[in-house]
Formats: structure tokens, C-alpha cells, sequence
């Protein structure tokens, strides 16, 4: 089941890289399914395989078939996961997988893609999750994604992302609303912190509105606004157990790791209601053989 999960994710990567690439030289309305359409007061271009996005907004980012391209980068990363740590779902084209993988991430400009992808190979490299057949060839592996993360590093670096994550662009450049979402979270936190503010609940509308959150940025605090802080607590615990199952891994590191990376993408996005990481927290061991494969 993982190993058509990571098949679904290449070939939206795939889809994704053409349309991108192609996004350079040829204009979006020459797509076929092209559409635009005006919310609240912008416009937001999209089609079946590929989203444009707000108009400008995602200038050389590569979103895929997703909202932006952060919440983008959170599936890939969710499917190398799946590729790195599951060893017994591993088959063909591993590397192919994994470079296909890093090349898409770097391609979305997202700075929680790029942070979560470098523990993801650190990890990786460390703990000979990567392997390979001898020592000049993991030289050879570990030169070539070396260079590909640096360069990435590079290209973002000289690029305008970080200018439009956290340059002076007074309350609508992107630090300033996450910064935003997050204290102004804190503090509904702190003033409901043991039954939350309820989910889609006029309560929680009323207190992000006054401290004008919109589509609140950080998953993970959001989820505690909601549901209190014994509940998230228990959330937290209930999936690290379940992902040792999901992933069937034995090492208390493993897990912790994989939870750690969870928390990071929950933080950045707001994506810990949807499907499929709620399917994290069923119970998934009569699926699973004596060869651990899901």
C-alpha cells in the first residue's frame, strides 16, 4: 500500500515538473482545463494537474495539484518518508524515487520543505538508511545529493523567497502573518487551554477574527486551540505509537524522528485533519504480514 502511495506522489511530481518547467516559457491559458477564478477580491489560476495559484504569489514555486506549494512539499516529504523508512516496501527505482523527490521539493521554494528534506538525507545518511554498495559509491550518493541540497540552498538564498518570507513587507509578507497566527494561537490557547475552542465553532471564528488570523499557518497550535491541551497531548502520544506501527519500526529513534518531522510540517501547514494523516491514528497491525509490508 505505501509503495502506491509513493507511486501516486511521482507521478503528480512528475506532472508537476512538466507543467513548471513548461510554466517558463509558455503562457498558463495555453493549458488545457485552464481556469480562473476571482475569491474574495484575487484571482486563483488552476486546472485538473496543475495549480498557478494566486496571481504572482507563486512565481517560480511549483505547487503541483495542491493548495501552495507548501502544503506540496508536506505530501512529498510525507512519501519519502514512506520510501526511506519502510524498508520492506523498497523495490525498483528506489534512487530514481528519491532523486525524482528532492529534485520536486526543491522546486516548490519552501523553506519548511527544505529544512524537513535535510533531516530526512542527514538521517538518512547517519543511520545507513540510504545504503549502498560500497564506500566510493555512498561517496558518490552522498556528493550527489550533497550538491543538490547545496544547491537548492544556493538558488533559494539568491532568489526571492526569503525576501518574501521574512523581508520588510510591513503585515502582509509572510513572516508577519505566521508570526501572527502563531502568538495570536498562543493566547486563545492560553485562555481555553483544557476544552479548546471547539472545531468550526463560532467561538474559535470569533477569537482568530478579533486577532485577525485568517486561515490559520500553524497546523499543530491550531489543533491545540481547537481541542484543548489534554486532548493534543494525547493526540501527540497516540500517533508515536501508531506510527511505529504504520512504519514498523522498532527504534525508539526511528519513530521519534518520523514524529519530530510530523510536528514540523503540522507547524508550517495546516494539515493535521486531513485524511491522511488522521489514518496515522488507526490501528493497522492485522495488515500487516510477517514481513511487515502494508
Amino acid at each position: 500500500m505505501l509503495f502506491r502511495s509513493i507511486n501516486i506522489m511521482a507521478v503528480l511530481c512528475c506532472i508537476s515538473l512538466i507543467c513548471f518547467f513548461l510554466s517558463k516559457f509558455i503562457s498558463p491559458y495555453n493549458f488545457p482545463l485552464f481556469k480562473r477564478e476571482f475569491i474574495d477580491t484575487n484571482i486563483y489560476s488552476y486546472s485538473i494537474y496543475y495549480t498557478w495559484g494566486w496571481d504572482a504569489l507563486f512565481k517560480g514555486r511549483n505547487a503541483g495539484i495542491y493548495w501552495e506549494p507548501g502544503g506540496f512539499q508536506t505530501y512529498i516529504n510525507l512519501a519519502l518518508t514512506f520510501l526511506i523508512f519502510n524498508k520492506a516496501e523498497r523495490k525498483g527505482y528506489f534512487y530514481i524515487m528519491l532523486l525524482l523527490f528532492i529534485v520536486t521539493i526543491i522546486t516548490t521554494s519552501s523553506t519548511t520543505g527544505y529544512i524537513v528534506l535535510a533531516i530526512i538525507l542527514a538521517y538518512s545518511f547517519l543511520t545507513n538508511k540510504i545504503k549502498f554498495k560500497s564506500k566510493k559509491e555512498k561517496m558518490r550518493g552522498f556528493i550527489v545529493i550533497g550538491s543538490i541540497v547545496l544547491t537548492s540552498l544556493y538558488l533559494i538564498v539568491n532568489s526571492n523567497v526569503i525576501n518574501d518570507k521574512f523581508g520588510q513587507q510591513g503585515e502582509n509578507s509572510s513572516y508577519s502573518i505566521r508570526k501572527n497566527d502563531s502568538s495570536s494561537t498562543l493566547e486563545i490557547i492560553k485562555k481555553y487551554p483544557l476544552k479548546g475552542t471547539g472545531i468550526f465553532s463560532d467561538l474559535k471564528y470569533y477569537e482568530e477574527g478579533i486577532r485577525g488570523v485568517k486561515n490559520n499557518s500553524n497546523g499543530i497550535l491550531e489543533f491545540v486551540e481547537i481541542f484543548g491541551i489534554p486532548v493534543s497531548v494525547l493526540y501527540i502520544i497516540w500517533m508515536y505509537i501508531k506510527i511505529k506501527e504504520f512504519y514498523c519500526v522498532n527504534n525508539i529513534i526511528d519513530s521519534t524522528v518520523i514524529l519530530f518531522i510530523f510536528i514540523i510540517l503540522f507547524s508550517s501547514e495546516g494539515v493535521v485533519l486531513r485524511p491522511v494523516f488522521m489514518t496515522f491514528l488507526f490501528s493497522w497491525k492485522r495488515k500487516i504480514n510477517s514481513d511487515c509490508k502494508l
